[in-house]
């Protein structure tokens, strides 16, 4: 596949935008991870002019930045705060590998979903504004970008190095090439890099990707002694977990 085709294949996958019907098999999007982090930083910017948008309208900060969310939810088709939920109730509700699986498989959201989906939202909320209070609307679309673009990559880090948790579904046909995940993680780095670096100095852009990747390394441990493994659910929690991790230490440096 060319790049375009490679581009638009992820855009199929992580948004819900009409573009070209893609075939989805796994081979295609196999090819496809290294445009993760790309397709992660046009979300970040879409993100970035809603709340942009909103503020210039003379919206409150929050309203603002709930919009943004809001509307992030619907381009993405709330794909990794779905996962997030599932893993939740899995890991949370489940005594046994097959009974975690099980639940995580469940299309019902249970207590441990409900209560991680809220506490993510409100984090989001809250790191949103605390960027909107310290940064122009320019520069918390830079950091939304940034952001957006490493998340997608850590998904691809979980489905690179993790073994897959069933032998079923779309997940376990996914494995990216070693030189794939590698031209992703650089493709992520130079985006977070770009970025960044007219709103943070590089050490805290540095910081915060250390922060970025210890996390979704130690998620990777829990997901691996809780179900052996990675699933969709899993990678999309993965997004959720380090896209926060990110924002929050941004916020926490500044």
């Amino acid at each position: 596949m060319n790049p375009v085709t490679q581009f638009i294949e992820a855009m199929h996958f992580l948004t819900r935008l009409p573009l070209p019907q893609s075939s989805k098999k796994s081979i295609a999007l196999n090819d496809a991870f290294w445009m993760f982090p790309v397709v992660g930083a046009v979300i970040g910017a879409f993100t970035g002019m809603v709340l942009w948008a909103g503020l210039t309208v003379g919206l409150p900060s929050f309203l603002a930045t709930l919009i943004a969310v809001g509307g992030t939810i619907v381009l993405t088709g709330a794909l990794h705060e779905d996962g997030l939920g599932d893993v939740a109730d899995g890991f949370g509700g489940g005594q046994t590998r097959e009974n975690k699986l099980a639940i995580m498989r469940d299309s019902q959201l249970g207590t441990y979903g409900v209560l991680s989906l809220l506490l993510m939202m409100a984090a989001r909320l809250g790191v949103m504004v605390a960027l909107i209070v310290t940064f122009s609307p320019l520069s918390t679309m830079l950091v939304l970008i940034a952001g957006a673009a490493i998340s997608r990559a850590a998904m691809v880090g979980i489905v690179s190095h993790l073994p897959t948790a069933r032998s079923d579904g779309l997940a376990a046909t996914l494995s990216p090439s070693r030189a794939n995940s590698i031209l992703t993680y650089a493709v992520a780095l130079t985006i977070v890099l770009v970025a960044l670096l007219p709103v943070l100095t590089l050490l805290n852009a540095a910081i915060s990707l250390i922060i970025t990747v210890i996390g979704t390394v130690l998620f990777a441990v829990l997901a691996l002694r809780q179900i052996g493994g990675h699933t969709g659910d899993v990678a999309g929690a993965a997004q959720q977990i380090a896209e926060i991790s990110f924002l929050m230490t941004v916020v926490a440096l500044i």
